[in-house]
């Protein structure tokens, strides 16, 4: 035990002291904050007809009622109030003049429609992903080698996506998971577990594999460097978890955003929805897919073109071209 010279120990306490009052001032102040803050009362339900007079009260043209009722009771007024952003007057709850119902359902009806194309692509590229990753792992470090932290760069997170496998198992009920308790004590190949965790959880996970693991993972993407895969991969699961609970895609500003290769950028907003595409386009495993959804999408662009504004999810003008071929040709440069 170290004794500390008599001014020494003064000294501390005088700054424990010190720090103690600090923190219950703090703890005070915060209090006082929020009692002070004053919250408005929830909003009573509005039943459906009365969600059709706020709407026609904002200028909102509906030319048949009925019909504008059966969608209300099948689509959230809330869920659905989130494509009037586009449709209003700046600053104001109106609507711009002209607007009419079918133009609202028919943002509504895009969006849904466009959420179907981008999640059959994001299923390609998340399961490739998985097998990517375990591949690597499995044979660099065998199928356990995973739940060993000094193979990875961060701890803490190594620590978290293990806690987060052993309760995906705890609430997993599959048969597979029964077998390799019964006949392997529960130890779970690398294989067996990327099915298990999240795919936010494996995004994580290679986050923080060794910078030649990456690389190894980067070579089935044209070797791009891994700091850049890992933001992609980390968008196309912030698109994945949207597009997987129906939220909105068009007029979306991405909360989570990629960064762009050198030729793309200046030519669309990084945190467009568009930028987002891009890179699924990047990540996405089979050529023959990928031209697919870019005839289908196209296709729903000219049915809902009296409705879509592509500017607003980011699409430049040349967009056909950047996700055919990844780059704006020097024609159009």
């Amino acid at each position: 035990m170290v004794l500390l010279p008599r001014y020494a120990q003064l000294n501390r306490a005088h700054h424990a002291s010190r720090l103690a009052m600090r923190t219950r001032v703090g703890l005070f102040i915060c209090m006082v904050i929020i009692m002070r803050k004053r919250f408005f009362p929830v909003k009573p339900a509005k039943t459906y007809e009365e969600q059709l007079a706020i709407l026609r009260d904002r200028g909102l043209i509906i030319p048949n009622e009925s019909e504008a009722l059966d969608f209300l009771k099948t689509i959230n007024y809330y869920r659905l109030s989130g494509y009037r952003l586009t449709l209003r007057v700046p600053n104001s709850e109106q609507f711009e003049e002209g607007t009419t119902f079918d133009h609202l359902r028919g943002l509504y009806e895009f969006d849904r429609r466009l959420r179907s194309l981008l999640i059959a692509v994001l299923e390609s590229v998340e399961v490739a992903f998985r097998t990517r990753v375990a591949y690597e792992l499995a044979h660099k470090y065998g199928p356990i080698g995973y739940k060993n932290a000094s193979h990875f760069s961060d701890t803490n997170y190594h620590h978290e996506f293990l806690t987060d496998l052993n309760s995906a198992i705890n609430r997993g009920s599959e048969v597979f998971i029964r077998h390799h308790e019964t006949k392997y004590g529960g130890q779970l190949p690398i294989w067996v577990a990327v099915e298990l965790a999240s795919f936010g959880a494996v995004s994580k996970l290679f986050r923080i594999m060794s910078s030649q693991d990456q690389r190894n993972v980067a070579s089935y993407y044209n070797k791009v460097h891994p700091p850049l895969l890992i933001t992609w991969v980390h968008t196309a699961v912030y698109l994945r978890n949207i597009c997987a609970h129906y939220g909105r895609l068009y007029n979306r500003h991405l909360k989570v955003t990629p960064r762009l290769l050198k030729r793309w950028r200046g030519i669309f907003p990084p945190n467009s929805l568009f930028a987002g595409i891009l890179v699924i386009r990047e990540l996405c495993p089979s050529e023959s897919q990928w031209f697919r959804f870019i005839d289908d999408m196209g296709a729903l662009v000219r049915e809902y073109d009296a409705y879509v504004d592509l500017v607003t999810m980011g699409f430049p003008a040349v967009w056909r071209h950047l996700l055919k071929a990844g780059k704006v040709p020097k024609t159009l440069a």
